[in-house]
């Protein structure tokens, strides 16, 4: 799970872009401090990563969010998706969710957020957008890394097997316990969502085509993630609502546009003073 560190770095690498013409749409400064704000992603991105690296040692080997006791036995609306949505041969729909969730997803999202700010002639905007995008990212992952430590629900395919010595095989692996929230999911629309609430907030005139782009390739990947039998309908759902939560919550929270603040200004004249009222960033 590397991408957001790709994210962040290709925000320290895009060039400010310089335009003789003003701006199509007008500047919108959004609060930070470079000096604050890198200590503060690179601290996220070392605890997500780091939290990755110990979890499995320090998680049971039993669920506690559980299903049926029978094999494969789960409430009626997620056995409905699995039925209609899982494949016969699930590898094929594990491996495209982890191109979607961990290429196609960051890089568009990055990529959305450079075209958003250019096409308004804002490029100058465009590294500070992505390097949001990549805070909103890590704090989706972290969150799901702490969740599915919590949670504890037993992957579909390993709570359908029949074979007690076969499932327990699986349990012994890292990650059988790992379905709710649905992980991929989470970060997808983490990524999504803090590059739409970025480009809305920046009023950039592609800001709807950002949301659209990152919420097809979300529900993409929720698809690819039931497809697989990795996850169930309500893990999907509940990463879908988790990552646009996290991940629009981010630059929403600490990302918010500075406020116009009324000004009054006394400034001298000839025989006296006079006053002016006006409004600064």
């Amino acid at each position: 799970m590397r991408w957001p560190a790709a994210l962040a770095l290709l925000g320290l690498l895009i060039p400010s872009v310089a335009h003789a013409d003003e701006p199509i749409t007008p500047p919108v400064e959004l609060r930070h401090d470079w000096r604050v704000y890198g200590i503060a992603l690179g601290g996220l991105a070392v605890v997500t990563v780091g939290f990755r690296l110990i979890r499995d040692d320090m998680e049971p080997s039993h669920c506690r969010i559980c299903d049926g006791s029978r094999p494969g036995e789960v409430n009626a609306l997620d056995d409905w998706f699995r039925t209609a949505l899982k494949r016969r041969d699930t590898h094929p729909a594990n491996i495209t969710s982890y191109v979607l969730a961990f290429g196609a997803a960051p890089v568009s999202a990055a990529a959305m957020s450079v075209l958003a700010a250019v096409a308004d002639e804002r490029g100058s905007e465009a590294g500070l957008d992505v390097a949001i995008v990549a805070e909103g990212g890590f704090a989706a992952m972290l969150t799901t890394e702490i969740l599915e430590s919590i949670t504890l629900r037993q992957r579909p395919y390993v709570h359908a097997m029949a074979d007690a010595d076969e499932r327990n095989a699986e349990i012994a692996k890292a990650g059988a316990f790992h379905s709710f929230p649905a992980g991929h999911v989470v970060e997808t629309f983490g990524v999504a969502a803090a590059s739409g609430v970025v480009a809305s907030m920046r009023g950039y005139r592609l800001a709807p085509l950002v949301w659209i782009v990152g919420m097809t390739l979300g529900a993409a990947t929720a698809y690819t993630r039931i497809a697989s039998d990795r996850h169930y309908f309500t893990d999907t759902l509940a990463g879908a609502a988790i990552g646009t939560l996290v991940g629009g919550g981010v630059p929403l929270l600490f990302h918010r546009p500075r406020a116009k603040m009324p000004t009054l200004m006394a400034l001298p004249v000839p025989g006296g003073m006079t006053l002016g009222a006006g409004w600064t960033l």
